[in-house]
């Protein structure tokens, strides 16, 4: 677990946003039986990223709630930075 708390909930706003992407190209493509199943071929496969990433981003706030330590040690918040 290298990512940050930030990073995977930004993973799962990500897989989220191409769910919503295939199921609506999904519906578009009803009559075409190949390019139906490819769709949810993968939308099956983002929903099984996303219940990963859940769990993951489950066992981070569980570590963070039982680290009985400052929380801004460096290791659960990222220092901001500015890229040019």
């Amino acid at each position: 677990m290298s990512d940050t708390t930030s990073s995977l909930i930004d993973k799962l706003i990500t897989i989220n946003l191409k769910i919503r992407f295939n199921q609506q190209s999904l519906e578009l493509h009803k009559k075409s039986p190949e390019k139906s199943y490819n769709l949810f071929q993968a939308i099956a496969d983002l929903y099984l990223q996303r219940d990963q990433l859940i769990l993951e981003i489950t066992q981070v706030f569980s570590e963070i709630a039982q680290a009985n330590t400052d929380l801004d040690n460096g290791k659960y918040i990222q220092r901001k930075h500015k890229t040019y």
